[in-house]
């Protein structure tokens, strides 16, 4: 698993709740959720070490073979079905994100949603990671809804083949499964009940598997629809300090930003002007970390959301824009206000990192829609006003001007350099703060 040692900046004590309907309680400022169709993941970032990456691995699993107790005729009857599991000889190559949980994780689940836990372990480092099996006994009060039912996890080298101790009809079952399931145990795995969140630590689950253990968390959503997320147990110790070498800290939100950054980018949280810098369900390190370059795509988020602020109202849904390179709502929203424009009259560019003067004109063609006015000038008074595009020129000198974009030192206002996403944040800060 060499191929999974590029590690990203996200941070522990990392809290993932999978929730829809019913969220599991919160304390005060535990307050980020992220949304994607139907799934829901909550983070909670503190010191240390998460990586999600791409990875393919291999997996044994076991095979199953089916039989009766009984038989009606030629018909099996279907509750008296035992199942007897050997090793599968061939592999599964399996590719996709996996996050890398050190110790000090929590991974959390309301059990509406919750469908099952698959483990995949290589205690012996040959890249082959075994199917664990789980034997499920049932206990008297649990077949009637009372007691959960309990489980023990198989050792990886545990013989071939195992039978169904009772048939499906008997009670109470003595069986095997794969996986855990909420009707067999998974409730039994933090003794919470089927009324709160089940809680998984990665020190719990790497006691219960040992480390090199790939998790799988499989999700039931309402809407029939199936979805799945991957955990690499490591077994390590995350590194608490990883984040002060950085001189980065948290803000609200869950993100990480510089520290001269943090005051200025809660403030931005607070006043509704940070938009989701996240996407997809599962998130990755690069989407917490604030200190990258903002793209064009998420400046225009930003414009949406500073116009909101400062009209004090939301901003109409648009219809599809023109673009062809992307669908993206928020970006029709601010194409159609007026905010941006494309990078031709088809193609916006959304990937693309936004340079320091097309901030400027964002900015300013929000202040405009707001019913402010730009002034006309020939001129800026940088020492680099030569290489600021005519269409900015205005922008610059009253942005400038009024302080919500400086300089780059030296009185150069470096137009075709980019801004990092707190950058960006900051700024919207002091327009919002100054020209409201």
């Amino acid at each position: 698993m060499k191929t999974w040692r590029r590690w990203l900046t996200l941070s522990l004590a990392m809290v993932m709740t999978l929730a829809l309907m019913a969220p599991c309680a919160r304390a005060a400022g535990d307050e980020k959720w992220w949304e994607s169709t139907d799934i829901s993941v909550w983070l909670n970032l503190a010191d240390g070490h998460v990586q999600d990456a791409d990875a393919s691995f291999k997996l044994r699993k076991w095979s199953t073979e089916t039989s009766w107790d009984k038989w009606n005729g030629t018909e099996p009857v279907w509750d008296t079905r035992r199942e007897t599991y050997t090793r599968n000889t061939e592999l599964q190559e399996v590719t996709g994100p996996c996050v890398r949980l050190p110790l000090g994780a929590e991974i959390e689940a309301h059990p509406k949603l919750l469908g099952s836990i698959h483990a995949y372990s290589d205690p012996d480092g040959d890249g082959i990671y075994d199917e664990r099996l789980f034997r499920i006994k049932e206990t008297p009060a649990g077949s009637t809804g009372g007691a959960p039912d309990t489980f023990e996890v198989l050792p990886v080298d545990t013989a071939a083949p195992l039978t169904d101790k009772a048939s499906a009809i008997e009670r109470p079952r003595d069986y095997y499964l794969p996986f855990l399931s909420i009707h067999n145990g998974i409730d039994n795995l933090a003794g919470s009940g089927l009324g709160g969140c089940v809680k998984l630590t990665s020190d719990y689950l790497t006691k219960l598997f040992g480390p090199n253990t790939l998790v799988m968390v499989g999700l039931s959503l309402e809407s029939g629809q199936q979805g799945s997320f991957w955990y690499l147990l490591t077994g390590e110790k995350a590194d608490p300090t990883h984040l002060e070498k950085r001189n980065t800290t948290v803000t609200k939100g869950g993100y990480v930003a510089s520290k001269w950054a943090v005051e200025s980018v809660n403030q931005a949280y607070d006043n509704g002007l940070m938009p989701d810098f996240y996407t997809g369900a599962v998130r990755t390190a690069a989407d917490a970390d604030l200190t990258r370059d903002i793209s064009r795509a998420q400046f225009a988020a930003v414009t949406v959301k500073l116009y909101e602020a400062m009209s004090g109202q939301k901003a109409p849904a648009a219809a599809s824009g023109p673009f062809t390179d992307t669908s993206d709502s928020v970006i029709n929203q601010a194409f159609t206000l007026g905010f941006v424009t494309g990078m031709s009259d088809t193609i916006f560019a959304p990937s693309s990192p936004v340079t320091r003067e097309q901030a400027a004109l964002m900015l300013s063609r929000v202040y405009t829609k707001l019913g402010g006015e730009v002034p006309k000038v020939s001129a800026t008074t940088f020492a680099d006003d030569a290489a600021i595009h005519g269409w900015a020129r205005d922008a610059v000198a009253f942005m400038s001007g009024k302080e919500i974009v400086n300089g780059m030192g030296e009185n150069r206002f470096e137009p075709a350099s980019g801004a990092a996403i707190q950058q960006a944040l900051v700024i919207a800060l002091r327009m919002f703060q100054n020209l409201k």
